[in-house]
């Protein structure tokens, strides 16, 4: 009865939330002072990881300020969900010409 009662579950948000049932994981590099794409498309409910392969730290700061990594430490990461469809143009907090942007669909 339990298995019945998880599958049924799947199923309902599968239905209400078709978004997520496919939702992709994409990576942005931090990489020689860029981010790179910097431009990426995603679908709502994608996940977004940023990998800083660079020495020196970074952010992920949405222009609007609507998200902040905060400091990503070299070989750090930083993680995303995609919730809300829009562009969404960013930059570097501590190396102001590192912008990049994504946009949701």
């Amino acid at each position: 009865m339990k298995m019945t009662s998880l599958v049924f579950t799947l199923i309902i948000a599968s239905a209400l939330f078709p978004q997520w049932a496919k939702a992709s994981t994409y990576f942005v590099r931090i990489e020689a002072m860029k981010f790179q794409p910097s431009i990426l498309r995603v679908k709502t409910g994608d996940t977004i990881v940023w990998t800083n392969e660079d020495f020196l730290p970074h952010t992920v700061t949405a222009m609007d300020k609507s998200f902040n990594s905060r400091n990503i430490p070299a070989s750090g990461k930083w993680t995303f969900k995609a919730l809300k469809a829009g562009n969404y143009p960013y930059k570097c907090l501590f190396h102001l010409p590192m912008k990049a942007s994504f946009i949701v669909e």
